[in-house]
């Protein structure tokens, strides 16, 4: 795991984090991973609009776009309860229970069997904000039952429930947005000089330009972010690390140098670098 941290706290984007994160899943024996996280909760617990959650997904273009993109993901046992509970549950007790599975649930379970989705975990991710929610599911390789896959966990759980938990805590602090979404660079910095408490004019004489084309920026950028207020789409840039952060919104570092991407564990005594 100390290597997979590692090559976490580099991670440049969502991408690179996702991609190593399928990586150490599969190592474990759970080749197909979903990540879904929002954080447009309401007080009543109500999670807010589909097209502003992150959804992250390796199962493949066919089931996304019948599980996830339908929605049908929403009605299903494991969903359901990683929104009531804590923690991590395999799916043994969410399928086989007849007193609680209603028709959808069996007609869900039905599907995921036709998709060789037949065994797994669903991990409840812990949060420190009562607006954000998230939640990883883990399908195990296929042959594996789920006394394979409860065996997996009982040895390696605690590491894999930790793991999960570090990649959102990455996925937070980067930038993430549908391309609906992506503002331009003047809309950003509009953005930006707004939250720092700036009128409308003092912005229009720091970007040099009229109040107008001010006005214009976060005019677009409001109908970009699809909210109603200026302040509003602060609040949302700001959450999807649109605003505030280093260089480009990407992140991609395409102009540090090589070096740059090294971490400490990267150089140092042998006794070190092969903890």
């Amino acid at each position: 795991m100390f290597d997979y941290m590692e090559k976490l706290a580099l991670a440049r984007t969502i991408e690179d984090v996702w991609a190593l994160h399928c990586q150490a899943m599969d190592d474990f024996g759970f080749d197909r991973v979903i990540y879904g996280m929002t954080r447009a909760t309401g007080a009543n617990g109500a999670l807010g609009a589909f097209e502003d959650a992150l959804v992250l997904s390796n199962h493949g273009e066919s089931y996304d776009e019948a599980y996830i993109q339908s929605q049908m993901f929403m009605d299903g046992p494991g969903f359901r309860w990683a929104q009531e509970n804590a923690g991590a549950i395999g799916w043994g007790a969410l399928w086989t229970d007849s007193r609680t599975l209603s028709a959808r649930d069996r007609e869900i379970i039905a599907f995921h069997r036709t998709r060789d989705v037949c065994a797994g975990y669903t991990v409840s991710i812990t949060q420190g904000s009562a607006r954000t929610f998230a939640v990883a599911s883990l399908t195990a390789r296929p042959g594996l039952s789920q006394a394979d896959a409860d065996k997996i966990w009982a040895a390696e759980g605690c590491r894999i429930w930790t793991m999960n938990n570090m990649m959102h805590l990455k996925v937070l602090s980067l930038p993430h947005r549908s391309m609906l979404q992506l503002l331009s660079g003047r809309q950003r910095e509009a953005l930006e000089w707004v939250g720092d408490g700036k009128s409308y004019q003092d912005i229009a004489e720091i970007m040099g330009v009229s109040m107008a084309t001010v006005e214009k920026h976060l005019r677009l950028a409001r109908e970009k972010l699809r909210v109603s207020t200026t302040s509003q789409a602060v609040l949302k840039a700001a959450f999807q690390n649109q605003i505030y952060t280093a260089g480009d919104t990407g992140l991609s570092f395409s102009n540090r140098p090589a070096s740059a991407a090294r971490g400490p564990c990267g150089a140092g005594p042998e006794s070190f670098t092969k903890m």
